[in-house]
């Protein structure tokens, strides 16, 4: 055979590889669970080579998924990528207790939620990080990621990629249960952040720490919920301040020149506290730009 046929076979061969390395819903299983291999095209359950990608572009309604309780996921990436204002949403429900219960092994964008997409994080694991990612976290304007598990935060905050392209793109704290929770803040980047306490009567979110908090978006304290920040950096809002819960900055430290100020950055931002604002004896100022 010709040297050049042999590169048009090696050319087909990699095309079919490549088609087979990814996994699409289909629903074609009747049911929302993602370990029914007849709801992905083409049939099987999504390997550890495979990229993921949830969109309409077969189901054409919206989708709603479920990560059963025996269920352990490992893929190569994740894209939750909704169409034609169709809505979708993966769940890790509580009786899913697999630790972890996703993971994610690719270096660059490990999971993507695209607009009207939501990852609901609702493990009932008792130790450990019931999603753990290889890459970043790519939450894009009006999408969702829910946090409604007692597990750690802190390496999902880290490998979020924020910035003013993305400054809607929503990570959600909803935590169960009626103690104190602490999140992550020190030297960390969000779109909008969104603190709520739909699972409980009340919910207070603790955070500590030096390095600065930055908000491309908005600052979201939902009824109910309490945010106890004794950050010595200080707190970047780029977006709206609404506090309809309790809010209170008291830095552990006294200084009268670094950090612990409240600075509204946005050119149109806006401050709505319909709960409590409070600013505790050693914190700065509160800077409008």
């Amino acid at each position: 055979m010709k040297k050049g046929g042999w590169i048009w076979i090696w050319i087909l061969v990699c095309a079919y590889s490549n088609s087979w390395g990814q996994k699409k819903w289909d629903g074609e299983g009747n049911d929302s669970l993602w370990n029914n291999a007849k709801n992905w095209y083409p049939d099987g359950l999504p390997l550890s080579t495979d990229s993921v990608v949830i969109d309409n572009s077969i189901f054409q309604k919206d989708i709603f998924i479920w990560v059963t309780d025996t269920t352990s996921i490992v893929v190569h990436a994740l894209t939750i990528q909704p169409s034609n204002a169709l809505r979708i949403t993966l769940e890790i429900p509580t009786n899913n207790s697999q630790n972890p219960a996703l993971s994610v092994l690719s270096k660059g964008n490990s999971i993507s939620i695209h607009p009207n997409g939501t990852l609901i994080n609702q493990s009932g694991a008792s130790s450990g990080n019931p999603i753990v990612l290889s890459g970043k976290f790519w939450i894009g304007n009006e999408g969702k990621y829910i946090h409604r598990t007692l597990r750690g935060n802190a390496s999902l905050i880290a490998a979020l990629t924020a910035g003013p392209s993305n400054n809607k793109g929503i990570f959600e704290f909803d935590v169960p249960g009626s103690a104190g929770y602490t999140i992550s803040i020190s030297g960390r980047q969000f779109g909008t952040l969104v603190l709520n306490s739909t699972r409980t009567l009340k919910k207070t979110y603790n955070g500590s720490g030096v390095g600065n908090l930055t908000l491309w978006g908005d600052f979201n304290i939902g009824d109910s919920a309490t945010f106890n920040s004794t950050l010595n950096g200080n707190i970047l809002v780029n977006g709206n301040l609404e506090v309809s819960g309790k809010c209170n900055l008291n830095p552990s430290q006294m200084d009268t020149t670094q950090g612990r100020q409240l600075q509204m950055l946005g050119d149109t931002a806006t401050i709505h506290i319909k709960g409590t604002l409070t600013l505790g004896d050693n914190f700065r100022n509160m800077v409008i730009e």
